[in-house]
């Protein structure tokens, strides 16, 4: 390789660290690590009490950590109200038909959403058009997945029972 060609990759090796290093100084910027592991300790300790005892136990580990976590985390300053709506997820009352139910829908939904997503996007990878694949991507994946996740929380709110007398907006009716 000639002189030219090692500084080509030499200038290209230094933009892609630069790149990766902006990346990683916007994850530590948001906290990300600290995210993951308020979302990952529950499920960690659900399953480790699962494994050692029973699923009775794998959830009281599981809300222990939750509501440890939620103080820890109003503790550093996040807003109270954020924290309960993240907690408040695993706290709800467990009727588990209705669970099972609303489970088995969401599942659906989330299925049938993936399953069009890959019967648009494995013709375009197949017949190798990368351009209107990645186009496809940009608008159906992303920002695609925060609508389903949006629309995911409000139709579990939708279905959650509530105690009746409680008021009348959509998200506090009762179960449909």
């Amino acid at each position: 390789m000639n002189s030219e060609g090692q500084r080509i990759l030499a200038t290209e090796l230094e933009q892609h660290q630069t790149l990766v290093g902006e990346a990683w100084g916007g994850f530590r910027a948001i906290r990300g690590s600290r995210h993951i592991l308020d979302g990952a300790t529950p499920a960690i300790g659900f399953l480790l009490g699962y494994s050692v005892a029973s699923a009775e136990v794998g959830i009281f580990i599981a809300i222990l950590i939750a509501v440890a976590s939620a103080a820890v985390r109003v503790m550093r300053g996040d807003s109270v109200r954020v924290v309960a709506a993240s907690v408040s997820g695993i706290l709800e009352p467990a009727d588990s038909a209705i669970r099972l139910r609303r489970h088995r829908r969401i599942t659906l939904a989330r299925f049938v959403f993936w399953a069009v997503l890959a019967a648009v996007m494995v013709p375009l990878y197949l017949a190798n058009k990368l351009v209107i694949l990645g186009t496809v991507a940009l608008i159906l994946g992303k920002p695609a997945l925060v609508v389903m996740l949006a629309v995911t929380w409000l139709w579990g709110c939708a279905q959650a029972p509530r105690p009746s007398g409680t008021g009348g907006s959509v998200l506090e009716s009762e179960a449909i």
